[in-house]
């Protein structure tokens, strides 16, 4: 057997904190800042389902 079939017996383990604390603070930022928007995203279209509904009643 040749020694490069040795060394490369498939992939590593996963470990769950193998990102350096600075990137797991900047990752948990954007994240956070990522929801943020979504909940102003998704309150706009309820608002504008809510003006159509009013102005089209019989659509509901």
């Amino acid at each position: 057997m040749s020694r490069c079939a040795e060394s490369n017996r498939g992939p590593h383990p996963y470990h769950g904190c193998a990102l350096p604390t600075e990137l797991q603070r900047h990752l948990s930022i954007n994240t956070a800042t990522f929801k943020y928007f979504c909940n102003i995203y998704n309150e706009n279209i309820i608002a504008r389902e809510n003006k159509i509904n009013n102005i089209f009643p019989s659509l509901n």
